[in-house]
């Protein structure tokens, strides 16, 4: 397994980096040592992608796993596996989020597993839906209930959230600048 992920389970990991940055191919090094057998050093547990983006290529998963393992049957095993479901909308997210909780929650409380449930993005959705109703121009944003959706499952189930998102802004200064007007001028200082 990776000892920080392990270590982690009831958690939600977010992390964040601009484009082209490998935020995708770590969530998939991170589904392979997850899925892989206890064996070859993995967990031998299920994780779930979520492809919000459409960046994940299923060859660059396959080449992940069979650099790490030998065995085919072992790449077969740890492929199976590792689900990955592609969402085009938040109520589409979080409707995935809700059947496969369902569906493979009571799996791995049974066998007593953790899940991992790798996000790519959270923020896919941003400029499409929660900007437009954010500026009423479109219906309520569904983030809130994905959020709270995801809160639910690290509290009640053994789930480890891993979600990667993009750097949207350019990053606020710690020292914020005030205006000041003064005689015909505006000058800028540090608080």
């Amino acid at each position: 397994g990776i000892p920080f992920l392990d270590g982690s389970v009831g958690e939600i990991i977010e992390f964040y980096g601009s484009s082209g940055s490998g935020k995708t191919e770590l969530l998939m090094h991170a589904a392979v040592s997850w899925a892989s057998p206890l064996q070859a050093g993995g967990g031998q547990r299920r994780a779930v992608i979520f492809d919000n983006e459409f960046r994940l290529c299923l060859p660059r998963l396959q080449a992940i796993v069979q650099a790490r393992l030998s065995n085919q049957k072992d790449c077969d095993e740890t492929l199976n596996r590792i689900a990955i479901i592609r969402c085009q909308t938040t109520l589409e997210f979080l409707a995935a989020i809700q059947i496969v909780a369902k569906r493979d929650g009571d799996h791995t409380k049974a066998e007593n597993q953790s899940m991992l449930f790798l996000i790519d993005s959270l923020a896919a959705f941003f400029w499409r839906e929660d900007k437009l109703a954010a500026e009423n121009l479109g219906p309520p944003s569904l983030s809130p209930a994905i959020f709270r959706a995801l809160i639910r499952l690290v509290r009640e189930d053994q789930t480890l959230v891993l979600a990667a998102k993009p750097i949207l802004f350019k990053k606020r200064t710690t020292k914020s600048m005030h205006n000041t007007y003064s005689g015909g001028e505006a000058k800028y200082q540090q608080p």
